[in-house]
């Protein structure tokens, strides 16, 4: 699948930003919360507002539906809101309960299946030149607005169902503030059925025997108007782009050999290992022109999907793999103090994320052609932290 969504960069905005001109929205809202104005903010603005900074202008991957994540988790959090206010708002059960409901019924309908918005995308924050500087976890306790100023979304390999009904407990827990939880573990029935929303509707309902018609939009005056996309154009990493595309659509059609003897790409633990000699080669005579594979490794390491192994037992699980060949300079500072004798002059090969590629064939073991017990993940890890922050790879005084 081509990335298309990296070729841009987008401004990092606050939740406020994306909630400009719908005023006739949260009027409609702030009557069915029954809530007064201040109560209203502290409960439903607020948590509105840490949603949309979370999923920024995001386009919905849960529906069938290329909409704003934002617009389609307000749309269906204001419907059945305003259901719940035409059909029971005059219910003398309900009674007292009335507004901890209505909070529960839109707070787990904005957030349900809130974990699958992030099933099949990365989120990359970046410079404002589109350099990587670190991935943004969603289950982490910050937003990417607090993160950085500029963010890049990517395709990758989907998580699990079960990693994403979790992320979505981990990421409603971490939205819905501290005293609105309070407030909702009140009752532990508006509890269950809240926590039970979150992840089924039908399940939720059953447990208030409510029901509601899930196929109703909210009924506006208007429509929820769009907001303002800013973009950034990328430059400058052309080539990596072009190259992991084609190596993408390369494993998927199985027009280069994967974990055999001659083959230009192996498993290993931290991701894929690309021979680059050989798969530059390939890789430049279907494009039609010659590639610059440094000018390709120094890009490949800008986008954040790949980095350059250099950590493991005994040396590099590329470097001692490709040791017939001249080895990496990137290599050569972990290498100067297990083998003096290596000549270093080039990159011969990285290693590639493995989620950005998703169509590897499955294997039950990680293709280590040297033997040697692969560390670089925590290499990786460490990167993330230290050297990638300036977007700059170690240097001998590193280690």
């Amino acid at each position: 699948m081509a990335d298309s969504k990296a070729e841009s960069a987008y401004f990092l905005r606050p939740g406020s930003h994306f909630c400009q001109g719908l005023d006739e929205y949260f009027e409609k809202i702030r009557h069915y919360s029954h809530l007064e104005s201040h109560f209203f903010d502290e409960f439903y603005l607020t948590l509105i507002h840490r949603f949309c900074e979370y999923v920024q202008n995001l386009r919905e991957d849960r529906y069938q539906t290329d909409e704003f994540v934002i617009h389609t988790s307000l749309k269906q959090a204001g419907s059945l809101l305003q259901q719940l206010h035409l059909k029971y708002s005059h219910d003398t059960s309900i009674g007292k309960q009335w507004d901890l409901l209505a909070f529960a019924v839109f707070s787990s309908a904005l957030l349900h299946n809130c974990g699958f918005i992030f099933r099949n995308r990365c989120i990359q924050i970046v410079s404002e030149t589109g350099a990587f500087e670190r991935d943004w976890l969603p289950f982490k306790q910050e937003s990417p607005f607090s993160s950085g100023e500029y963010y890049r979304e990517r395709y990758i390999s989907s998580l699990s169902e079960d990693l994403c009904r979790d992320m979505t407990l981990w990421l409603s827990y971490e939205l819905v503030s501290e005293i609105s939880l309070t407030w909702l573990w009140q009752d532990q029935k508006i509890f269950n059925f809240w926590r039970s929303s979150l992840l089924s509707f039908q399940e939720g309902f059953d447990t208030l025997a409510i029901e509601f018609d899930l196929s109703k939009e909210m009924e506006l005056n208007e429509k929820l108007r769009d907001f303002t996309v800013e973009e950034i154009q990328v430059e400058g990493m052309d080539l990596a782009e072009e190259f992991i595309q084609w190596l993408q659509v390369s494993i998927e059609d199985k027009s280069i050999d994967f974990n055999e003897k001659d083959s230009y790409l192996f498993q290993v633990q931290e991701g894929v290992l690309v021979s680059l000699d050989k798969t530059i080669q390939k890789f430049a005579e279907q494009r039609g022109a010659s590639v610059d594979i440094d000018q390709l490794t120094d890009e490949l390491m800008l986008t954040g999907q790949a980095f350059i192994n250099r950590m493991a037992k005994g040396g590099s699980v590329f470097v001692s793999y490709l040791m017939r060949h001249q080895t990496g300079q990137l290599g050569r500072s972990l290498l100067s103090g297990v083998n003096n004798q290596s000549s270093v002059n080039r990159v011969t090969g990285v290693v590639i994320n493995q989620k950005y590629l998703p169509n590897i064939p499955a294997s039950p073991h990680h293709s280590l052609p040297d033997g040697h017990e692969s560390n670089a993940s925590v290499t990786r890890y460490m990167l993330n932290r230290e050297n990638l922050k300036k977007n700059t790879g170690p240097t001998l005084k590193d280690h």
